[in-house]
């Protein structure tokens, strides 16, 4: 894309470039993108204090099926919102958002973004399904205007309320 300046694509693991260039490109990352390989809230840190903005930031941050507890946080959140102007988070959780994990994460989105809008993208299995949580009303998406507990660094309850989701949908 001409208007695109730049693309900084971040993962911890130097073998997501492998996989993006031979599974799903089929040929070397374009000019235009640099492959940082750090973690996430490392990386976000270094592009605040390098003087980095971005237009746009999607936030695809998956270990199996969960995302890493420390990518969840307000803090994390508040951190991509000073260097994005419109963030999109890919998340598997329940479609429902009943649970306290979507409920819990989507409330920390909202505190740091000041809004949260949902749009559920591709069915996974009858349990989970991948949901778009955007900064701004993307197309097709909604308002969430929920309640949860933000997830803090410093207490931060996601990994388990993860775990819960996971064993009650297991179970019925």
């Amino acid at each position: 894309m001409p208007s695109v300046q730049w693309i900084d694509a971040v993962d911890l693991d130097p073998a997501v470039r492998w996989i993006a260039e031979t599974e799903f490109l089929g040929k070397p990352l374009g000019a235009k993108i640099r492959f940082l390989t750090m973690s996430a809230r490392y990386a976000l840190h270094k592009l605040r204090r390098d003087g980095n903005h971005y237009g746009f930031a999607f936030v695809d941050a998956y270990y199996g099926k969960g995302i890493p507890p420390e990518l969840l946080t307000v803090e994390f959140f508040s951190d991509v919102n000073a260097i994005s102007d419109r963030t999109v988070v890919n998340v598997i959780m329940d479609g429902t958002l009943a649970s306290a994990f979507a409920n819990n994460l989507l409330a920390s989105f909202r505190d740091a973004f000041h809004g949260v809008w949902v749009r559920p993208l591709i069915v996974e299995d009858q349990k989970f399904i991948n949901i778009l949580v955007s900064n701004w009303p993307m197309a097709g998406s909604n308002p969430w205007n929920g309640r949860g507990i933000i997830y803090h660094d410093d207490k931060n309850t996601a990994d388990r309320d993860w775990v819960r989701l996971r064993w009650r949908r297991a179970k019925s």
